[in-house]
């Protein structure tokens, strides 16, 4: 099954047909795999994002953000844990294209559009360059964020929502 969300305010021409839509959904039993095409996210459509991270996680699913690449879609190491909801969201809007990252003790800000993380505690705006990592992947589960980098390489944190 696949679920395609698209946002388009009225007073903006439609997208041509045979552009791909900015996220794809794919749901299949205990894992929630998120497609995200280049491109701009307004508010809307990152609300939207944010909401069904919050959603799947709170269900005890996986999510899987890949960014216009499905073929990075690999085995997940972590299970979904059957998660109670909780007053903690599992993320939230942080801006157009920004989404902040429940992960332990600091929130992890991810940055939709420019494939990007960073686990610096601290307002979008006022990030260095050396702060954000690009990301292949990033795995959110009720337990865990995990990030697959552009090297490969894993970034993990465990909390307790």
């Amino acid at each position: 099954m696949t679920l395609v969300y698209e946002f388009t305010p009225t007073a903006t021409p439609v997208r041509p047909r045979d552009e791909p839509p900015p996220i794809v959904v794919r749901a299949a039993r205990d894992v929630v795999s998120v497609d995200v095409h280049p491109g701009q996210l307004d508010a809307p459509a990152t609300a939207a994002l944010a909401s069904t991270i919050t959603a799947a996680v709170d269900t005890g699913a996986t999510v899987l953000i890949t960014f216009g690449n499905p073929e990075l879609h690999e085995p997940l190491s972590a299970t979904a844990d059957h998660a109670h909801r909780t007053a903690t969201p599992a993320a939230r809007v942080a801006g157009p294209g920004f989404i902040q990252l429940a992960a332990g003790d600091r929130p992890w800000l991810l940055d939709v559009v420019g494939r990007r993380i960073s686990t610096v505690p601290a307002e979008r705006r006022f990030l260095p360059p050396a702060a954000w990592t690009p990301v292949r992947t990033v795995t959110i589960t009720a337990a865990s964020v995990a990030a697959t980098t552009a090297s490969g390489e894993r970034i993990v944190t465990y909390h307790t929502r």
